[in-house]
């Protein structure tokens, strides 16, 4: 059996199975337009260039490289906003996209927050982290969307601008109170 039979044998067993899926109501999950090798290492390189402190540990690159490679997969479907959104942190974020990702076949068991925060910013995601770690915000919603392959624009324009700080509680100034003086 050559190459080309087992492969048109495995195309005719995929398509026998998408049809048993969608006739017992199973949704399959849209092709991705996901970056090659090369684009993922260039969306990194152009995102940890302008957000240095984004990068992990040397020891850390195999895994960030699969996090973020994983990241991207999740902002493929995810229902984006136009701006970064203030009511959820950014843990039930990472939360979301693991579970997203074990649910939808991919053996993602980790996701931490660099490489989560730099997919976002390479796929277009709206947001703010101006103040890294506490403080990111992105600009999703629950719920998903038709996939989307805007990765693509950062590699071909750069590095989209974070949006500036929202519905924040202004800081105050301390005031000393000598506690002795309420006697």
């Amino acid at each position: 059996m050559t190459d080309q039979d087992k492969i048109k044998e495995l195309e005719a067993e995929v398509s026998r199975l998408q049809t048993i899926c969608r006739r017992h109501g199973v949704a399959l999950l849209p092709k991705l337009d996901l970056p090659s090798t090369e684009e993922r290492d260039a969306l990194l390189a152009a995102v940890l260039g302008k957000y240095p402190f984004l990068k992990g540990p040397a020891d850390f690159e195999a895994s960030y490289k699969t996090q973020f490679t994983n990241a991207l997969k999740y902002f493929c479907v995810v229902y984006r906003l136009d701006r970064p959104e203030t009511q959820y942190s950014i843990s039930s974020w990472t939360d979301q996209a693991k579970a997203w990702l074990q649910s939808n076949g991919y053996n993602q068991t980790e996701m931490t927050l660099r490489p989560f925060i730099a997919a976002a910013i390479a796929s277009g995601i709206k947001y703010n982290i101006d103040e890294f770690p506490h403080g990111v915000e992105i600009g999703i919603s629950l719920g998903s969307a038709p996939p989307s392959s805007a990765w693509r624009n950062t590699l071909r324009d750069g590095v989209p601008k974070a949006d500036a700080l929202r519905n924040r509680v202004p800081v105050r100034a301390q005031t000393n109170i000598d506690v002795r003086s309420f006697r």
